[in-house]
């Protein structure tokens, strides 16, 4: 996303727009989106300082670590950027902060609940799902 600084009026400005994951650099087979991401920002000009309230929204799978099932996720996040500017900046790339925010609100190991058993080490089998006659 990004922001032409001559085109934000005094009293601010709000953006929305729908990125792609690939947009953003972000595909991966550990957290699969569902739709597009959704971003509203609302833009304010200072003297020095352009500051960014935005608001990130999309759905996505995320798999559990134990089971390999799909987890449904909500993403809903809202961050604040401040930027520094100078005169002669005409515009301002949210692209690798979007990225960077995103990825950080990735559950680092994910489960599908609490209590998951997993998957049989031996025959593969999911322990939520089914018991299996290995001897472990």
């Amino acid at each position: 996303m990004k922001i032409n600084l001559r085109q934000v009026p005094a009293e601010g400005l709000e953006l929305s727009e729908n990125l792609m994951p690939s947009d953003l650099d972000i595909v991966s087979k550990e957290v699969v989106f569902k739709k597009p991401i959704e971003i509203k920002a609302f833009i304010e000009k200072g003297i020095n300082a352009v500051t960014v309230n935005a608001r990130i929204n999309s759905e996505a799978d995320v798999f559990c670590s134990r089971c390999l099932a799909a987890c449904p996720t909500k993403i809903d996040k809202k961050f604040r950027f401040v930027y520094e500017t100078d005169q002669g900046q005409e515009v301002i790339d949210l692209a690798q902060e979007l990225r960077e925010e995103l990825i950080l609100d990735f559950p680092v190991k994910s489960l599908c609940k609490p209590d998951c058993k997993g998957l049989c080490p031996k025959c593969g089998k999911n322990l939520n799902l089914e018991k299996c006659n290995c001897k472990i």
